[in-house]
């Protein structure tokens, strides 16, 4: 054998190999029982947690009960104010209402998303392990669990998360068998969460630096971002939701809180933990620079791989940078493309000893999702709320779900003022003014307001008096958290009764739900002389929010 033989065959062994399009016989139904054993556990959870959606989940509701019935997605009948940061999501609830009928069923509908984006997931996995043996197996099958472990809170809070990470990682999946599907579902995912915008224009500028913009759907990408574009533009004369002001002016967070609210929970010290996130840092920066200086090492998995990871970690530095308050259904939005891209590159990683330094530090920092997954698991199980950190806060939208079905059956044409507008919103169909300004942009001129003068920290969203004044509402509906300004107000407590009742309801308490975040008392103010009868009001709430054997709560 000559020596140019040899050196080919060499060559031919070193390169890496490409996932093949034409997958074995078990391959579907790996990929099918992904989904199904996904979607089933999710259901388990969700079905457990079904009354447990967050209070944001309620304003997407009355979004698209409003579209339904007027042909307009108003948060307020009439007002032209962009509430809704999720368009996609805001038509399949309103599609939802006109199936269902106003059950929840967003609890069905996480499942399904969940369990797609896990098939998706391993399906990125399987196409490389498929021909490997039983380590890298085991390994490809992580990576759907993982995607279950990051989804599972966002999917029973009831948000769009979900199904955003679906998308995402079904336009992973067409960019990886070239298909036509992978800019239109990337367009979708912009239209259901507004971070992935950012990821479809740099892959619709990739594809056109490499000619390829047609043959991964540039030209339904373009009508399905035209479409949306001139709905909400005549619908708003904008595409962008008011809750961007509105949070920017509203919420003054430090950046190492920030940071905190990133991360998955800590199982480590700190320090420790700063180390393994520079470390992990340093590793996807090697495997970024590996193609650029090796030309066979640009698969399109390796490429997809390293995309998902560098923008998981670039939205972390989006949302530091932007000092945004990090809700729990936007973590995901950063864990599952950083876990999804590291697990790949531990899969695709040519080098044994990289891999494993990589799968210790995956497992260092990220142990703890499936920590929590347990957890959650075990609290279905047992039926009971141990160990599950959402608990007290669900057990504040139950109480804004029950006060604001009472207050809109004795006043429904009253104007109620709140700061979080969801669940009290979604239960008072009437007029509903927003104090923190995400449906009442006029609120956003006093904001934000003063620490700790006129609230407890930054993270709270508070009722300005400034703004009571200007609206002078029948009704002012908050807990004393973020009603800290307006109780203290003398002139405003002149013109209003003041209710006063237990933060959580009777039965929970008696449950061991605790007060959500220190919360001591539950208010409603109802203006003298107004259109809401006080008496009546009184009467209704105090059989609803006060025990039998206590006595009613005008003070």
């Amino acid at each position: 054998m000559n020596s140019a033989t040899t050196l080919e065959e060499q060559i031919r062994t070193d390169k890496p190999q490409e996932p093949s399009d034409s997958v074995g016989s078990g391959f579907g139904a790996i990929i099918a029982a992904v989904f199904v054993g996904s979607f089933s556990l999710i259901l388990y959870l969700n079905r457990h947690f079904r009354f447990d959606l967050s209070d944001d989940a309620y304003i997407h509701m009355r979004i698209a009960h409003n579209l339904l019935h007027t042909g307009h997605p108003y948060f307020n009948p009439g007002e032209r104010v962009m509430v809704t940061s999720s368009p996609v999501w805001t038509l399949l609830l309103t599609l939802n209402e006109l199936l269902f009928g106003m059950r929840s069923t967003l609890w069905v509908w996480n499942a399904i998303f969940v369990g797609v984006a896990a098939a998706a997931g391993c399906w990125l996995a399987w196409a490389w392990v498929e021909s490997r043996g039983p380590t890298d197996k085991i390994l490809g099958l992580l990576l759907p669990l993982t995607v279950v472990a990051a989804l599972a809170k966002s999917s029973f809070l009831g948000m769009e998360t979900p199904l955003a990470i679906a998308l995402l990682l079904l336009a992973a999946v067409a960019f990886v068998r070239s298909s036509a599907w992978a800019l239109p579902l990337l367009a979708l995912g912009a239209f259901t969460r507004y971070e992935l915008a950012v990821v479809l224009a740099v892959a619709g500028l990739v594809c056109l630096g490499t000619r390829t913009a047609v043959k991964h759907g540039a030209i339904p990408a373009a009508v399905i971002v035209s479409a949306f574009t001139i709905w909400l533009c005549r619908e708003f004369g904008t595409i962008f939701p008011n809750a961007i002001k509105a949070k920017s002016k509203g919420y003054v967070i430090p950046a190492s809180d920030i940071l905190k609210t990133i991360r998955p929970p800590r199982l480590l010290p700190v320090t420790f933990e700063n180390v393994l996130v520079s470390m992990v840092l340093v590793m996807i920066v090697c495997w970024a620079i590996e193609p650029v200086l090796d030309p066979r090492r640009r698969e399109c998995l390796r490429v997809a791989a390293l995309a998902l990871a560098l923008w998981g970690w670039t939205l972390a530095g989006i949302y530091l940078w932007e000092r945004a308050y990090v809700f729990e259904w936007y973590q995901p939005l950063v864990w599952v493309p950083a876990l999804v891209g590291i697990l790949l590159m531990i899969l695709i990683d040519h080098s044994k000893p990289r891999r494993m330094v990589a799968l210790v530090l995956f497992a260092g920092l990220y142990a703890s999702l499936y920590v929590l997954l347990a957890s959650w698991a075990q609290s279905a199980v047992s039926r009971g709320p141990k160990g599950v950190p959402v608990f007290a806060e669900s057990g504040r939208v139950h109480e804004y779900l029950a006060v604001g079905a009472a207050l809109y059956q004795v006043c429904p044409q009253s104007q109620l003022m709140t700061s979080e507008i969801g669940a009290l919103g979604y239960s008072f169909q009437g007029y509903i003014s927003d104090g923190f300004g995400v449906a009442s942009p006029e609120a956003i001129k006093y904001h934000p307001m003063r620490v700790p003068q006129e609230r407890l920290n930054g993270y709270v969203g508070a009722i300005p008096p400034g703004f009571v004044r200007e609206r002078t509402p029948d009704l002012i509906v908050t807990y004393d958290i973020f009603g800290q300004a307006v109780l203290a107000a003398p002139d405003i407590q002149a013109d209003y009764d003041d209710l006063r009742f237990d933060p959580v309801l009777p039965s929970e308490a008696s449950a061991g739900v605790p007060p959500v975040w220190g919360a001591r008392t539950f208010h409603v103010l109802v203006k003298k002389g107004g259109s809401c009868p006080v008496l009546k009001v009184d009467d209704d709430l105090s059989r609803i929010l006060t025990p039998q054997s206590e006595p009613a709560g005008t003070q």
